[in-house]
């Protein structure tokens, strides 16, 4: 059964989803309120149109009857301060939509080395016999159970006291924090579940939205793994073949892989439960997502669908190297702008970040002021960052071996150029263990393309850099667009013998470990925000 009343319409330019952890933000009473509005003010006139702030976990983050209250919001609260009550009446001031995010898994009071007694609720201490059966190593007990009705009653009552204690426009469900739900073996049973608690859900945000007179949306945001998946279950990164292999594919897509482990979301779309189907990345997938099976989840009904680079946490390649940790401040403006015109093109309704806002980033708030405009990325300038198959082992200098690598580019170039658009493409490699630029052979779809030292590589190079790395390393060039197509294209790289060896040194492999692409559309001495007030000035 669809929605009487089917979901509302993302925004135009106001196509962002942003979530953010309300116990990122520790302060006393005296400026809880300023900080809260403060934050909020940042995504003012931003492209943000729908603001998620956490509501709970194991513990409340506002006034709660049903949950015991986080530590930090409590003197808050005592202080007469509901950081929930704030949130909502700012976010309205700017003109965004309120969400509560809760987390549907949440598992930071499982291990020992976040606080692990100080952050359990009592309620967690006095019944084990609602637990999973296991845990993981890293953990000190175990998750809750869901399969156990209580925890599915606790939850209802917590998010029904959410929705008609506050103003929030709709409820998040949160399952990227984290798997599992139900003990192994217990999945069937777990779908049935999970099924009936979002009915229930969505039957309460019906009844609360009446009395109020708007509809409460319902958002479940879940990992995105597709792509990262395939890399990983293949050998094809070490492949010096060209073959039919190096395409990415995979027995599973992401959406039954979430149905294996208990959660049935082609079900919650088709029954109408829910609005908004948030699938976001945490690896290094982010840069090529494939949302195909997300999309056709959503196909032919009301729910809409919200992608994106989430919160990336896990090895993302840099200028030769690997950062590990969280790289959201890494991920440059002109890449965001090619992650999301490749999910716009894919269907994506929207774009989905999430823990952007914590205090130890540094973040590039022009980001937000320029992605919820699909038409304007399409001329606009992008980085593309290929790196599913890297590294990428090139065989020894002196083999003269051809190794392979697809790229997948969503930019229709040739056409651009032909109707008149001046584009420039430049191609920038990492490459170790070579001697010389000449010492790479590189062909673009079939054809010869001359490689130099890159032009602007700054030295020292950075911590973050391979090991191995060396000025030298680096190479560019610039490729003709009417080479590149649009959709697949195939890169192809001989090493060969260098001309002078140093004595005693043995030769080592070459690596590829950098792939990116860099489309120059125009000008940009103006950020894009300007540029459009500018725009409406000059109308």
């Amino acid at each position: 059964m669809k929605p009487a009343n089917p979901s509302p319409q993302l925004h135009p330019n106001q196509r962002l989803v942003m979530t953010y952890d309300a116990g990122e933000t520790p302060c006393g009473p005296a400026d809880a309120e300023a900080q809260i509005r403060s934050l909020v003010r940042c995504f003012e006139g931003t492209h943000v149109g729908i603001l998620q702030r956490h509501i709970g976990a194991i513990k409340a983050y506002q006034q709660s009857e049903v949950l015991e209250i986080n530590d930090v919001q409590a003197p808050w609260l005592e202080a007469g301060v509901d950081p929930m009550t704030v949130f909502v009446d700012e976010c309205h001031r700017c003109g965004m939509e309120a969400w509560g995010s809760r987390r549907m898994g949440d598992a930071h009071h499982t291990y020992e080395i976040l606080e692990y007694e100080k952050s359990q609720s009592q309620f967690y201490k006095d019944h084990p016999e609602l637990r999973l059966k296991w845990k993981r190593d890293v953990q000190v007990a175990p998750k809750y159970d869901w399969n156990k009705p209580e925890i599915a009653a606790q939850n209802l009552a917590f998010l029904r006291e959410v929705a008609e204690g506050y103003g929030v426009d709709g409820i998040d469900l949160d399952f990227t924090r984290i798997p599992p739900w139900f003990n192994e073996g217990e999945e069937a049973q777990g779908r049935e579940t999970m099924n009936q608690h979002l009915r229930d859900l969505r039957a309460m945000l019906d009844e609360v939205g009446d009395r109020k007179g708007k509809r409460l949306g319902l958002s479940v945001q879940l990992y995105h793994r597709d792509s990262l998946w395939k890399a990983e279950r293949s050998d094809l990164r070490h492949e010096g073949t060209r073959n039919k292999s190096m395409d990415l594919e995979t027995e599973q897509d992401d959406i039954t892989a979430h149905f294996d482990a208990g959660l049935d979301v082609r079900s919650w779309v088709n029954e109408g439960l829910i609005d908004l189907l948030n699938a976001h990345s945490r690896n290094t997938s982010l840069y090529e997502m494939d949302i195909s099976a997300w999309k056709q989840a959503v196909a032919g009904s009301s729910c809409r669908l919200v992608a994106g680079p989430g919160k990336p946490g896990f090895f993302v390649e840099r200028r030769g190297g690997f950062v590990d940790g969280y790289p959201a401040h890494l991920t440059r403006p002109l890449e965001h702008r090619a992650v999301a015109h490749r999910l716009y093109l894919q269907g994506a309704d929207g774009l989905a970040f999430y823990d952007y806002v914590i205090r130890f980033f540094d973040l590039q708030w022009d980001v937000f002021r320029e992605l919820g405009d699909p038409e304007r990325l399409r001329g606009a300038n992008k980085t593309y960052v290929f790196q599913l198959f890297l590294p990428l082992d090139l065989g020894m200098r002196d083999e003269g071996r051809t190794t392979w690598m697809p790229i997948d580019l969503p930019e229709d170039l040739g056409s651009a150029r032909a109707s008149g658009d001046s584009v420039d493409v430049r191609l920038l490699l990492n490459v170790s263990e070579l001697v010389t630029p000449e010492d790479l052979l590189l062909r673009v779809n079939d054809e010869d393309i001359p490689v130099r030292r890159e032009r602007d590589v700054t030295t020292p190079l950075a911590t973050t850099d391979h090991p191995g790395d060396t000025p030298g390393c680096h190479l560019e060039t610039t490729v003709p667009c009417e080479i590149l197509r649009r959709g697949r294209n195939e890169l192809a790289f001989t090493v060969r013998a260098a001309a002078v060896r140093p004595a005693g040194v043995h030769p080592q492999p070459c690596v590829l470990h950098k792939v990116h692409l860099e489309v120059t559309y125009r000008d940009e001495t103006y950020p894009y925000w300007l540029a459009m007030q500018l725009d409406q000035r000059r109308l």
